[in-house]
């Protein structure tokens, strides 16, 4: 790597080049159209320093390497790298930024680590030097969520993301840096800003500078909510979450312990200087609160032990409180342990056909003789708007029942089911004489599958309903899934489901899709979004794109774990919210981000 002088803003260059520092082989990632011989220059404005940045490979490593000049760039500095390196693993797109003093130098870079296996995926790290170059930090990541560089435009020389980054430092540490670079979350590669403080662990007073607008005092306040989710700013600073995203769904996982003892497990964020003394509340009602004892606190685990005694069958409610310089900061957050609620219906619309794009609904029961209503629903469809309802589905039930049907074509034949069947499961009427498929059945303890097949070559819009008989001895509903193709308009995939009983239940809700490619679907839904919604309402109460973008994407994978859900792919797009519901009833919408298609599954867990 060399440079050249002129004296006379660029007329002429008399000098000889000078050597900035060695080359041996440059670094060119499998997969993206990257840089390779692209390097980025920055200078202090007011000591004229020069800075310089570049990648090579050494060793089957790539390597970021920064260097300084302080007269004019007639002798530079030995190089530094300022990266994290590993083989195999891809850093490029440097781009350098400094502050006028030259002190604060800040460098950013397109990074592989997190890619999962397949490859084709980055993410944007920086690293910081408050000493003019000399002396770097850790590596730490500013993007907030992993790319797929496969949407952006093939070229030659790979995926071409594009050659827009920049970099602006911070005057003084205190202040934020702002970078921008290029990501295809919106399905094609597009320029993405963000502001992050150049420390990484920073104080609350400098991470509000570079997260929160500084000029509106209110809005930055540790207790103001600006996104209005159920953190505070506070709450936000501590987990390392956006304050100005709203991060739908619940950060708390709760799990119960031998006696009166409940183990609570909130995020783990970035290590901070000054979150103040951290608590719990207690409630029986959601609504009058109380101090809860604590047992045992590990804050690097982000795990409290309480002890609390509770009557058999009471719900309780837990929620964190930050006690900072004298104000209690609450988050809106909770966890409920105990009560008796429980999943009693499932209600999913949306696309079937053959193949693997047939509509699979699944369910496990809990307890003896669960005695349901299950329905395919095609024909009466076209009452409630749908243009092109499937027009004669059947169902069949795997493994057969202890009693009843396990299959139905039409829902007026022998092994079908009535209209008195309907009012008592209190179910919609179907027209007279359609081609609706239900049968009655009762179900052993574990997990049944119900097919829904048709005649026609091509999907179209079917609803699958379950009705649990509330009376059914001491049988329950723990999981309540479908998978199914999901298209746009009427073809997203959309999954009720109902919640009764006197008290809230923490359910975990996914939409996988990428990851479902290891179960041998060869046309996934690559990247789902989903949203839950109140029934009746189009203000959704909790929304995910990305499973590992939330405040819970530990507990998310810990409760998947826990219940035997399979395991997401650590940095894949499928979706996932971990919420508590009050009684009642609740939609879950699947659709492609961008319109994208493909075949997804949606789940339902109650958690205990």
């Amino acid at each position: 790597m060399e440079s050249k002088r002129s004296p006379d803003g660029g007329v002429t260059w008399p000098t000889d080049s000078v050597i900035l520092g060695d080359v041996p082989f440059p670094w060119d990632d499998p997969d993206t159209r990257d840089g390779s011989f692209l390097i980025s220059a920055a200078v202090a404005r007011d000591t004229g320093s020069l800075f310089v940045t570049w990648t090579f490979s050494s060793f089957n490593t790539a390597r970021i390497a920064v260097t300084r000049s302080d007269d004019g760039g007639a002798t530079w500095s030995g190089f530094q790298i300022p990266n994290e390196f590993a083989v195999g693993r891809s850093a490029f797109n440097p781009t350098v930024s400094c502050s006028a003093d030259g002190q604060t130098v800040t460098v950013s870079w397109m990074d592989t680590r997190n890619t999962p296996a397949e490859g084709s995926h980055v993410d944007m790290y920086a690293s910081t030097s408050m000493d003019g170059g000399t002396t770097w930090s850790p590596d730490f990541r500013i993007s907030d969520r992993t790319t797929d560089v496969r949407l952006a435009q093939l070229t030659s020389r790979g995926y071409m993301l594009g050659d827009y980054y920049g970099l602006a430092a911070a005057p003084t540490p205190s202040d934020p840096t702002i970078a921008v670079w290029v990501d295809t979350r919106s399905g094609e590669a597009d320029p993405i800003a963000t502001r992050f403080s150049p420390i990484p662990t920073e104080s609350y007073a400098s991470w509000s500078i570079a997260h929160l607008n500084s000029r509106n005092t209110t809005d930055s306040e540790p207790a103001a909510n600006p996104d209005g989710d159920a953190y505070p700013n506070l709450f936000e600073y501590a987990y390392g979450l956006d304050p100005l995203t709203d991060e739908s769904g619940s950060a708390l996982e709760l799990r119960s312990e031998s006696g009166n003892a409940f183990v609570v497990t909130e995020p783990v964020g970035p290590e901070r200087e000054d979150v103040g003394v951290a608590g719990w509340q207690q409630s029986v009602d959601g609504e009058n609160w109380t101090t809860a004892t604590v047992i045992s606190s590990v804050p690097a685990d982000g795990e409290t032990q309480l002890d609390f005694p509770t009557a058999a069958n009471q719900a309780i409610y837990l929620r964190p409180f930050f006690d900072r310089n004298g104000q209690r900061i609450v988050s809106q957050d909770y966890a409920v342990a105990g009560g008796r609620s429980v999943l009693t219906n499932l209600s999913t619309r949306g696309l079937s056909g053959s193949g693997l794009e047939k509509m699979v609904p699944g369910f496990v029961t809990a307890g003896s003789g669960a005695s349901i209503l299950l329905r395919a629903v095609g024909p009466t469809l076209s009452d409630f708007g749908i243009s092109a309802p499937m027009a004669d589905p059947s169902l069949a039930v795997t493994p057969a029942p202890t009693a009843g049907s396990d299959r139905n074509n039409n829902w007026q034949d022998s092994n079908g089911a009535s209209e008195s069947d309907f009012i008592t499961f209190g179910a919609f009427a179907l027209r007279d004489a359609s081609a609706d498929a239900a049968l009655l059945a009762t179900l052993a303890s574990g997990p049944s599958t119900a097919a829904i097949t048709s005649t026609e070559s091509e999907n179209r819009v079917v609803l699958t309903e379950l009705y649990l008989d509330a009376d059914s001895s001491d049988a329950r509903l723990t999981n309540l899934s479908t998978r199914a193709p999901v298209g746009t308009g009427d073809g997203v995939l959309i999954g009720g489901f109902v919640i009764t009983g006197e008290s809230p239940r923490q359910c975990l809700i996914r939409a996988g899709g990428e990851s479902l490619a290891d179960f041998g679907i060869t046309s996934p839904l690559i990247d789902p979004q989903l949203q839950i919604f109140p029934s009746g309402s189009s203000q959704a109460i909790a929304s995910n794109d990305d499973w590992r973008t939330g405040p819970s994407s530990t507990n998310i994978a810990n409760e998947g774990n826990r219940v035997g859900a399979f395991a997401f792919r650590d940095n894949s797009r499928d979706a996932a919210v971990l919420v508590t519901l009050d009684p009642g009833a609740y939609t879950a919408v699947v659709s492609g981000v961008g319109d994208s298609t493909g075949v997804s599954l949606v789940e339902i867990y109650l958690l205990e």
